[in-house]
């Protein structure tokens, strides 16, 4: 399993979405205990995000899990 952790500007502020990715699903690819692929969020571009589960942490805004909707 990887996590691959995104950093997502709020208007205003900041969130972390931790995404948690089986090798298996084709979405991350590891060398041994070193991810060397990954799926990537559009650069410099607005996205939204259906966001399903959610906590704060140390004052900041962490996605669980979310959904990219079209």
């Amino acid at each position: 399993m990887a996590c691959l952790r995104h950093e997502t500007a709020l208007q205003p502020g900041l969130a972390v979405w931790e995404a948690f990715h089986d090798p298996k699903d084709g979405k991350v690819k590891l060398d041994g205990e070193n991810v060397i692929e990954f799926a990537k969020l559009p650069e410099m571009q607005q996205i939204t995000l259906k966001v399903l589960r959610w906590e704060e942490r140390d004052k900041r805004l962490v996605i669980k899990e979310a959904q990219i909707a079209a």
